[in-house]
């Protein structure tokens, strides 16, 4: 049994600029391996000059690669090729100074950099069209692929763990934009060719025993790490809640994307009975279907209601850290990270009491029903109106925070790994 593994991560989600849940997960993932001391490398799908190792490594870093200039003849080279294993090329940054994060080797997430060029769309592609998946041979060899999602590649002559979130799309098929049917194959594929299922909750590893009948010793439940998000001093924490023109602890605080699932009408409209001119500042993205949210926001709330779009990771701990309450009433997540977020700045939480939320949070939040919103008032209400309710939770949250700590998932990521090793 080797004590330090050999793991390619996949850069499917780390590539993305403004990644939510799921990159955080990727990026905890990394920290996670760095902490067990393992070999980590990733596995990307940028596309890249030949020839030259200068400007091959300038074009991987480059936003605008310049091996791209003809792309649907590019798109059409790699159709060709998905049919045959894919070799991938080993890179080793030695030119540019810096590069965005996960992917400048001075972080030390990695030690090596693997690269296929269009590997994750066109092994999509030819899954969608032949149901096979594509095979990638490496320089050198790897204990384990882990995919941080279900997705058709397969590392030869190396164990396959894929992380699956959750069954959202089927469970709430109206909530996303997936397409359902490649979605159900793709899972079902990805639980067939993966050796172990890692899940971030018991209530997603329900789902899956359920919906894809997959065996309950194939699936382990690691959930994931709460990411470290270093507090700025005050006098920058102040000028951070200046710039978005928010009173420390004169607002209630919602963090997410803004799509269906979130359940952020709900809020606005428990948020409307509140009395006096408290707001409701609201943290995400427009997602899918946002519209309607975000017409209703400014409807019920008036001036009250405050939108800031995707921020950078340094300015979220501020806003946790200032909040009265931050209030999550999602009706459907695989783990959910804002509220342990909140909770480990001393935020009081109230938030959804479906799927895998209670399991997170345990006795640090305070619960209601999503979809009613006179419950949610109540729960709102009851936590600012009651100061010694409001400590209760900010000590609670410490200690559960605490659980979620780095320490402690690669504990778990470490021994999940020991069934395919």
């Amino acid at each position: 049994m080797q004590s330090k593994p050999r793991v390619v991560v996949d850069s499917y989600n780390l590539r993305l600029k403004k990644g939510s849940g799921i990159k955080t997960y990727g990026l905890s993932l990394l920290e996670a391996l760095k902490h067990m001391q393992a070999h980590t490398a990733l596995l990307t799908d940028r596309p890249m000059s030949s020839g030259d190792p200068l400007l091959s490594e300038v074009s991987f870093f480059d936003e605008r690669p310049t091996s791209n200039m003809f792309p649907r003849l590019h798109r059409l080279i790699a159709a060709a090729r998905m049919l045959k294993s894919r070799k991938a090329k080993a890179l080793n940054p030695q030119v540019v100074a810096r590069a965005e994060r996960p992917f400048d080797k001075k972080d030390g997430y990695f030690q090596t950099l693997y690269n296929v060029p269009e590997l994750f769309d066109s092994a999509n592609r030819q899954f969608a069209v032949t149901g096979m998946s594509t095979r990638v041979r490496l320089p050198s060899e790897v204990d384990i692929f882990h995919a941080t999602t279900a997705l058709p590649v397969i590392v030869k002559k190396a164990a396959k763990v894929t992380t699956i979130h959750d069954v959202i799309p089927l469970r709430l098929p109206h909530t996303t934009l997936d397409n359902k049917r490649f979605f159900h194959k793709l899972v079902k594929n990805s639980i067939k060719r993966s050796d172990l299922i890692l899940t971030v909750s018991n209530a997603s590893k329900r789902d899956l025993i359920e919906l894809f009948g997959v065996e309950e010793s194939k699936v382990e439940v690691t959930w994931q790490s709460l990411p470290e998000q270093p507090v700025a001093r005050p006098e920058v924490e102040q000028a951070t809640l200046r710039a978005h023109n928010i009173e420390s602890g004169e607002y209630i605080l919602f963090v997410g994307n803004i799509e269906p699932k979130k359940n952020l009408g709900t809020l606005i409209r428990a948020m409307a009975a509140l009395p006096g001119d408290l707001p409701l500042v609201v943290v995400g993205k427009r997602a899918w279907l946002w519209e309607e949210v975000m017409e209703d926001g400014p409807r019920y709330l008036g001036k009250r209601f405050r939108h800031l779009d995707y921020l950078p990771h340094t300015d979220l701990p501020t806003l946790y850290r200032h909040a009265r309450l931050m209030v999550f009433p999602s009706i459907y997540e695989g783990f959910g990270l804002p509220p342990l977020e909140a909770m480990a700045h001393g935020c009081p939480v109230a938030c959804s009491k479906l799927t895998s939320l209670p399991e997170v949070c345990a006795d640090a939040a305070a619960y209601f029903d999503p979809y009613d919103a006179d419950e949610m008032y109540g729960q709102i209400a009851a936590v600012l109106d009651d100061e010694s309710l409001r400590q209760s939770l900010m000590e609670k949250g410490h200690a559960r925070a605490a659980y979620f700590s780095m320490e402690a998932y690669a504990e778990r990521l470490g021994a999940a790994y020991q069934k395919v090793l």
